[in-house]
């Protein structure tokens, strides 16, 4: 579900400042086999028994490929436009679980994402089958939300993703897109994200819930669907045809302008968001070389 909007003003999350580093410089993430029985008791708060015997780790299509234009490239010729060659991976700084939930002290995040894959079939269902009211002007503090895939998993949330990019002028409406998630597939990943507050979604097992409404400012709000659908799924191969698929005949500059806003998007986002998840930028890396070799192609 996805809901669009107009509102005047609502309150800025603080922006957090993104280090970088070179690929083959940039910190590993240690790993851990750690285990505690606190992950899984926090799982069962999102599912019933019925469906935790249906989790499965297979992976997840990824979500419908999105129309995503980024309108500061849209209108350049290629020949004119400067592209750098590489995209830096940003440094990344792992999430402390304890300050997500304070059950989680001591669990590593590294294993909290691995765990979240088997629960990435019911938490998309409950995406899926949202159904809410979207608000017609002011953005409220909170939603009522249910879903009607028994299935499924309630989000915890509701994102009101908004651009950092600055209005025409300072009266003018502002868009607001509202995306319904689940607190820990985020917070799990994103070493940036804002706190987010308490939801009593995170307590049920139910089909609705209460969800508080978050505003997340971003770079590229056109980019994050593709970014919280890869989160879920962490299926690469889809990611990769989706940022630029291999075609049999060269794509054509408007194509080209497409893809482009679409990665350079993807890599905002990720960036701002602090996501913790190296085959991630490596795919946004081999996307924008392959991506880079075909303007060039197209210019000679």
């Amino acid at each position: 579900m996805i809901a669009r909007l107009h509102a005047t003003s609502f309150p800025k999350p603080a922006c957090a400042a993104a280090t970088w580093c070179s690929p083959t410089a940039r910190r590993r993430i240690p790993s851990s086999r750690s285990r505690c029985p606190n992950v899984q008791r926090l799982f069962t708060k999102h599912c019933s028994a019925r469906k935790a015997r249906l989790m499965r780790a297979s992976r997840v299509p990824l979500a419908p490929k999105p129309a995503i234009i980024n309108d500061a490239e849209t209108d350049s010729p290629l020949r004119t436009l400067q592209l750098p060659r590489t995209l830096l991976t940003p440094q990344m700084h792992e999430v402390e679980m304890a300050l997500v939930d304070p059950e989680l002290k001591g669990v590593t995040p590294e294993y909290v994402r691995e765990r979240l894959s088997l629960f990435a079939s019911e938490m998309l269902a409950g995406l899926s089958s949202l159904k809410a009211q979207a608000p017609k002007s002011l953005l409220p503090n909170e939603m009522d939300v249910s879903i009607s895939n028994a299935a499924g998993v309630c989000p915890t949330h509701m994102l009101a993703v908004y651009s950092s990019r600055p209005t025409t002028t300072s009266t003018s409406p502002r868009k607001v897109t509202l995306f319904p998630t689940h607190q820990l597939v985020l917070a799990a990943h994103c070493a940036n994200l804002p706190a987010l507050p308490a939801s009593s979604a995170t307590h049920t097992s139910g089909t609705s819930a209460t969800v508080p409404v978050v505003p997340l400012c971003l770079p590229a709000p056109e980019a994050f669907p593709l970014l919280q659908s890869y989160l879920y799924t962490k299926n690469t191969e889809n990611l990769s045809s989706v940022l630029f698929p291999s075609t049999s005949t060269p794509l054509d500059k408007v194509a080209l302008q497409r893809h482009m806003g679409l990665i350079h998007g993807l890599w905002a986002d990720a960036c701002a968001l602090g996501v913790v998840d190296e085959a991630l930028y490596e795919v946004i890396q081999a996307s924008w070389r392959r991506l880079v070799a075909a303007v060039e192609a197209s210019r000679s």
